[in-house]
């Protein structure tokens, strides 16, 4: 990740890991740009990650050239949810809080990304082992990637692995997904392998 220096002052940022839980002294802020949008991505999934909310991308904008300008990162219970049922007939209460925190970001002068706006307020309360569990923070690295397309290829089942993985690291909240993720994964490269080998099939026909 890159954050350069706009001007007023430079921030530099070492592992999130190595933070204070306050997390105050890497707080977005007006005062920063980024060299690319990934950039501002990676940055704001780990400070919702840390403050333990999920986030999603609420606004973009491109401009007539069709190069992307403008994005809002915003809190994924942003917004409110309209449901035609009658309230008799619904199961399970609404998730969506309107909540107002979000980052906007804006594309300047010699390619560089500024922040123009930052809410930090969040309208609901938080779950610690929620947190790694939302779309957003959900991760399998290449070395777990790896593993488990070893192990499915030795037939070994998808639960087995799983409880592998959470052995090697001591507990399922140290686990930044869940078995279910493992599964999801495994049956896209399944249909990733034999679309690639039917390809060849009929081009060897052909």
């Amino acid at each position: 990740m890159h954050i350069v220096d706009c001007g007023s002052s430079v921030h530099e940022f070492n592992d999130v890991d190595k933070f204070q839980d306050d997390g105050a002294s890497w707080e977005p802020g007006t005062d920063m740009c980024f060299s690319s949008v990934d950039d501002v991505k990676s940055f704001y999934e780990e400070y919702a990650l840390r403050k333990r909310f999920g986030w999603k991308i609420r606004t973009s904008i491109k401009g007539q050239d069709g190069e992307l300008f403008y994005l809002v990162l915003a809190c994924s219970r942003e917004g409110y949810k309209v449901s035609n049922l009658p309230c008799t007939l619904k199961t399970l209460p609404t998730k969506v809080k309107q909540c107002p925190a979000r980052i906007c970001i804006k594309m300047e002068n010699v390619g560089l990304w500024y922040v123009k706006n930052f809410d930090p307020s969040n309208s609901h309360d938080f779950s610690v082992t929620k947190a790694k569990l939302f779309k957003a923070n959900k991760k399998i690295n290449l070395h777990v990637k790896r593993t488990i397309e070893i192990n499915d290829d030795a037939r070994v089942r998808i639960g087995k692995t799983f409880q592998s993985l959470v052995k090697d690291v001591g507990e399922h909240e140290n686990i930044p997904f869940c078995e279910r993720d493992m599964g999801n994964y495994v049956n896209k490269e399944r249909l990733t392998r034999n679309g690639v080998q039917l390809e060849k099939n009929v081009t060897t026909r052909l």
